[in-house]
């Protein structure tokens, strides 16, 4: 066995990167140790233990990072079949050689190198699936103590940092002291799952009190691990474990807190504990109801799709039939929890608490809602000035819906004025769907509040007739995007010019699209109009799709402003105009069979001319929306 072991071991040497290394890994697991006998199994295992107490000791970290892998395996292999991990329990010699294993693992668990800590948190989870509760404590304490003084050291290079100015020989040992407490966490973590013999009430006070301790750390991965901890640890309780309050609340907690974290992974995590938690608890789950129930429902709207699908699966698990019921009884719970969450930092979390607060309102009847409608509007009206275009969108939306299932309510919580004049201003946003959900929200409130002096039908044509021509004071450049031959307006050559416009491409702020970092303000932010200036061609665009919803409701009314609309295509000198395009045909498509025949007539001889031209057009969504609005048009008039 010693020319195998010394194969593999210079095998995994020569690897050159990680797939050759898991490649390599596949092969022995799968391959080789299921020839080997079990003699031959143990042999390779104190093979490689010798090799480790030697290499450890020269501290060649390569060599003990693959050494631990093939360890790992060999543990994993003997865990998985039951007759030879019960061999390895009862033989005495496996026993010590396993203690000498994990003593070493104990060692480089306050390594340097993340990638051993982290493959001994494994190594110590299999030894304990093999030898159980004897190897477990002796584990356990060791790695415990190593945690705790990690976050000791951790917080003594805080508070030595907020008096003088750290060395880079500080900021490296600090960062080391906070990925060990990590890895630690993790460990405990792993072992703790790994444990067949529940026993856990010796170490219940010391871990859950260390948590409190850790669950707000500033590092995001030391509060997943603490997440980890609690997940791993509920696992092996039962409900006769959990009847400490004070240990209990503490856990309750810690877990609600992770479930609002601005990290999704933790967040992710919080709600894995927060499911097992309910279901340990049976019968004393109905007083932890309104601090977890709220996060997880909104959770069931969060950005992330991991963090959404596993809260909703939870929800169905823990109320089964009895999720309305349970939304209404705790409703005070769910919406001050809900409208706290729209002054949020995090823009996702804002949004998703206006989502929550829909279906919230949506669902429930008006004797749960009824006391809530002030305060949700009032905090949907700090959202309507938010930086983040999805918050101003979730908010628009929200509005309109509450607005049209209760009118008089919403008109006695707020004033309708300042609400119609954000809807309004909603209306000619830079952002493409806030114009239009503030056009549909506009015309679902106008309907529900039935001739309001200031919002009926005869004020949003006015409005939407105004704003229709705001296109004329767009800036044109008729040198770049001139019309020219008209067969060419929206071609080749406007795309090129448009492409090559250094004005719009240079010199413009750079976003990041992978953070979901709070980096927006909320609602209020006097700076948001002052960095964002609308463009007269955007609040054209609003007034299209505000006016493809009136023709919907009333299109006798509406149909009496085409001509307004043809004066469009006198106004398309400018960079953007394809886009201003897009919406007007879009329209045009979606209500050609609602607008009156002698409304359009006097126009169908320019508007098919454009539509012609539109057809030929190298900007895609121009060219698509055109066509389906030719061929609608052609069966209504029969042309």
């Amino acid at each position: 066995m010693k020319n195998v072991q010394r194969q593999l071991v210079t095998a995994f040497q020569q690897t050159r990167n990680q797939l050759e290394r898991e490649k390599l890994l596949l092969h022995f697991f799968n391959y080789m140790l299921p020839q080997f006998e079990g003699e031959q199994v143990k042999q390779l295992f104190f093979l490689n233990l010798r090799q480790l107490e030697e290499t450890s000791e020269k501290r060649e970290w390569l060599l003990v990072f693959h050494l631990l892998l093939l360890q790992e395996n060999i543990l994993s292999f003997v865990a998985s079949k039951e007759t030879e991990s019960l061999q390895w329990k009862q033989d005495s010699n496996c026993q010590e050689e396993s203690i000498r294993m994990a003593e070493i693992c104990v060692s480089l668990a306050r390594s340097s190198e993340s990638r051993l800590r982290n493959l001994v948190g494994k190594l110590l989870g299999q030894l304990v699936v093999i030898f159980g509760t004897k190897l477990f404590d002796l584990v356990y304490s060791s790695i415990f103590e190593i945690a705790k003084e990690s976050l000791l050291e951790a917080e003594n290079s805080l508070e030595v940092s907020a008096v003088a100015e750290k060395s880079k020989h500080d900021v490296l040992s600090s960062s080391r002291n906070v990925n060990c407490l990590e890895t630690s966490l993790e460990t405990i973590a792993n072992i703790l799952s790994k444990q067949q013999e529940a026993h856990l009430n010796s170490i219940l006070q010391d871990l859950v009190y260390f948590l409190n301790n850790c669950y707000t750390h500033s590092n995001r991965f030391v509060r997943e691990a603490c997440e980890h901890v609690i997940h791993s640890f509920l696992e092996k309780c039962s409900a006769s474990d959990l009847v400490e309050p004070a240990f209990v609340d503490i856990i309750a907690k810690i877990i609600s807190t992770g479930m609002e974290d601005n990290w999704s992974q933790v967040r992710f995590a919080a709600s894995s504990s927060c499911r097992i938690f309910l279901e340990r608890l049976e019968d004393q789950k109905y007083r932890y109801f309104s601090i977890l129930l709220p996060r997880l429902r909104l959770n069931c709207h969060y950005v992330a799709e991991g963090v959404k699908s596993y809260n909703l699966e939870s929800w169905k698990l823990l109320l089964k039939s009895k999720g309305l019921e349970t939304l209404s009884q705790c409703s005070e719970s769910f919406f001050d929890y809900y409208v706290s969450q729209t002054l949020a930092e995090n823009h996702c979390v804002r949004e998703a608490a206006c989502h929550a607060m829909e279906e919230a309102i949506d669902r429930l009847p008006l004797s749960s809602v009824e006391r809530h409608i002030q305060q949700v509007v009032q905090a949907l009206l700090v959202c309507f000035q938010d930086e983040s275009w999805p918050v101003r969108d979730s908010a628009c939306v929200v509005c309109g819906t509450v607005t049209a299932k209760y009118p008089k309510q919403v008109q006695a919580s707020v004033e309708m004025k300042q609400l119609v004049e954000l809807w309004k201003d909603a209306l000619i946003d830079n952002i493409p769907s806030v114009r239009e959900n503030a056009a549909i929200a506009l015309v679902k409130a106008c309907d529900a509040l039935d001739n309001h002096p200031l919002l009926n039908f005869d004020i949003l044509l006015e409005h939407c007739s105004q704003l229709m021509l705001r296109v004329r004071d767009q800036p044109k450049n008729p040198e770049k995007y001139g019309v020219g031959r008209k067969e060419t307006q929206f071609g080749v050559a406007h795309k090129l010019a448009h492409d090559n416009d250094k004005e719009l491409h240079l010199e413009q702020t750079m976003y990041s699209c992978g953070s979901l970092a709070p980096k927006l303000k909320g609602g209020c932010s006097s700076d948001r109009r002052e960095e964002h200036k609308k463009e007269p061609w955007e609040e054209s665009d609003g007034a299209l799709r505000l006016w493809r919803q009136l023709i919907l409701k009333k299109p006798k009314e509406a149909s009496k402003l085409v001509p307004t609309s043809m004066e469009i295509f006198q106004h398309l000198e400018f960079a953007k105009a394809p886009y201003l395009l897009d919406t007007f045909y879009s329209v045009m498509g979606d209500t050609m069979d609602y607008l009156e025949k002698e409304s359009m007539m006097p126009y169908l001889e320019l508007f098919m001319e454009q539509l012609q031209i539109a057809k030929t057009s190298d900007y895609p969504a121009v060219q698509k929306n055109a066509k389906i609005t030719c061929r609608k048009l052609e069966r209504r008039f029969q042309l």
